[in-house]
């Protein structure tokens, strides 16, 4: 994704300033909800250890989030509730996005998060918990949407990784 970040700073800054802005917002809205079932959720522990334990929370998440909550919790807890609280805290930070290094490397860290948030098997827990359909016009349901919508940015990315290996392609319309 790091490639992507220089082309999105320097023509799309504005668009992905308010993707951004509009997550914050709606982490910090929902936030106290999502922290109450994160403290009910029960968490379903494989056999397998600490590492089978994130895999089947996030069972289709990329590394890269891993590396990302790796840099900014050099302790990596065993608590699965622990990672989702500092994934919510993570996706409701405030950061304003510009053409420079550590704003890509913040971006970076929020699309993981807002995509192993949204890919969770605690957030198909609570979606079922609290019953939200994905169309209605509930804060919740804004959630899920602009969840999806960041995560957009890592699968751009595997778009363009994709072609650049497997290049060149000839795009007809």
């Amino acid at each position: 994704m790091q490639d992507l970040l220089p082309f999105l700073a320097r023509r799309h800054a504005e668009f992905v300033n308010k993707r951004l802005k509009k997550l914050s917002h709606l982490m910090e809205a929902g936030r106290g909800n999502l922290l109450e079932h994160i403290g009910t959720y029960a968490v379903n522990a494989p056999a397998s250890g600490r590492l089978g334990l994130f895999r089947s929370e996030f069972p289709k998440v990329e590394d890269e989030f891993f590396l990302h909550y790796k840099k900014g919790h050099p302790e990596t807890p065993s608590d699965v509730k622990r990672i989702l609280q500092d994934i919510v805290k993570t996706c409701a930070a405030r950061v304003r996005f510009v053409n420079h290094g550590s704003a890509f490397e913040e971006f970076s860290s929020i699309v993981s998060a807002a995509t192993a948030l949204g890919k969770s098997r605690f957030f198909k827990y609570y979606i079922n918990e609290m019953k939200i359909v994905k169309t209605e016009d509930t804060q919740d349901a804004k959630l899920w949407r602009n969840l999806d919508k960041v995560h957009q940015y890592i699968r751009i990315s595997d778009t363009i990784r994709y072609m650049q290996q497997n290049g060149p392609f000839t795009v007809k319309w």
